[in-house]
């Protein structure tokens, strides 16, 4: 099984995450007011929880792709969109472990 076998393009969480990446207004709302912001896309309890706590076992297991991810962690814990994200990688590594982990990939 691959990660892409639980992937749902119909998933809420894809439609909200794509749209706050575009727009300041909706940025502002993620980080201020994001149980509202949930409600109106229409999130579920379980889906709000796995967005707020970056839980990308869960966001997987809920059908959310890959690639939400790092938006997902960017958005929640405000981290700079052009500079590396320490977070990012924190996250990444606890969820993944060395697979999640940048310097697993670098030449040697």
């Amino acid at each position: 099984m691959t990660i892409m076998d639980k992937f749902d393009k119909t998933q809420r969480l894809h439609r909200m995450v794509f749209e706050v990446r575009k727009s300041w207004e909706l940025r502002e709302r993620w980080k201020k007011d994001f149980d509202a912001l949930a409600r109106e896309y229409g999130l579920s309890e379980e889906e709000k929880r796995a967005a707020r706590d970056c839980d990308l076992p869960k966001l997987h297991e809920l059908g959310v792709h890959p690639f939400y991810f790092n938006p997902i962690i960017r958005l929640t814990h405000g981290e700079d969109w052009d500079e590396f994200q320490p977070t990012t990688v924190e996250i990444m590594k606890r969820s993944y472990g060395e697979a999640g982990d940048p310097r697993t990939y670098e030449r040697k």
